[in-house]
């Protein structure tokens, strides 16, 4: 970005820079587009209750319908390549945005009475005010917990201190550390929100190191 008129572009429509971030995001096989990912979530349910149905009728699936299936699996996943590619991109976002943003608080930018607001991350603050009735879940099933939430799993884990592959192996069976137990449990309840971890990211600057266990 040495050219100045490529810089003079983004400062005169910053938004611009959103859409680079996107477009870069999107080439590295990672959908930002809610309404793709709602579609996909329709069709697999569709396609897992006509496998149920076949299975009761005792009619044999098709190889086409359950590689659709998979196919749409895989869609819904961010890859592990994807993922370590995107790590430094989502670091360096977060470190400029939680300067800026604390700024605009000093300036009283953001609304306090609002419950709920974006972050950095694209993630919806989580307030004290809400309640979460099956908080347990978050532990003992975090793979559902994050699907309910709507989050891939960096979005869903970078929130913890936990990369994308650490969470990966939490989902696929591995027993969650203790003290991560207690921050997601702390979470999932209310006790702390979102502003809380991120406010603490910040302080702890670049000591700050993500969990991979």
């Amino acid at each position: 970005m040495s050219d100045t008129r490529n810089i003079t572009q983004f400062v005169q429509n910053p938004s611009l820079l959103v859409d680079l971030c996107r477009d870069v995001i999107e080439q590295l096989g990672v959908s930002t587009n809610d309404a793709d990912a709602g579609e996909r979530a329709i069709q697999m349910s569709e396609i897992s209750k006509t496998i149920d149905r076949l299975k009761k009728l005792g009619i044999p699936v098709p190889d086409a319908l359950r590689t659709e299936k998979l196919r749409l699996a895989c869609a819904s996943e961010m890859t592990e390549e994807a993922a370590e590619a995107l790590e430094p991109l989502v670091s360096g976002l977060w470190d400029i945005i939680g300067k800026i943003r604390s700024r605009l608080q000093r300036r009283g930018v953001n609304s306090p009475e609002a419950n709920t607001e974006p972050h950095g991350d694209g993630i919806e603050r989580h307030t004290r005010s809400e309640t979460q009735p099956e908080a347990l879940t978050y532990v003992t099933c975090p793979r559902e917990a994050r699907r309910r939430a709507g989050l891939n799993q960096s979005a869903f884990w970078n929130r913890f201190g936990v990369t994308q592959s650490g969470g990966s192996r939490y989902e696929s069976g591995r027993d969650i550390a203790g003290p991560t137990q207690i921050l997601i449990m702390l979470y999932a309840c209310g006790k702390v929100d979102d502003d809380d971890l991120f406010e603490v990211r910040m302080a702890l600057g670049s000591a700050y190191k993500q969990s991979s266990e």
